[in-house]
């Protein structure tokens, strides 16, 4: 799948302690140039990277355990 461009000011945003939103565009710089296809996002929470991920054209398998999304 080819990824598409991403414009990470239009992620959808939940605020609370441990978001990695704010550090969505710096993780997808430091694996953009991997090569893989699935990913696993054990500690997903509002879903960010998962996002971004599946912008890459990605297969990502989301698990959030936090007590903020039950």
């Amino acid at each position: 799948m080819k990824e598409q461009s991403i414009d990470f000011k239009k992620f959808p945003t939940i605020r609370y302690q441990g978001s990695k939103r704010k550090i969505v565009d710096w993780i997808h710089a430091n694996i953009k140039n991997l090569e893989f296809h699935t990913v696993l996002d054990a500690f997903g929470g509002s879903g960010s990277v998962s996002y971004s991920l599946k912008k890459m054209g990605k297969s990502v398998t989301y698990d959030a355990r936090s007590r903020h999304f039950k």
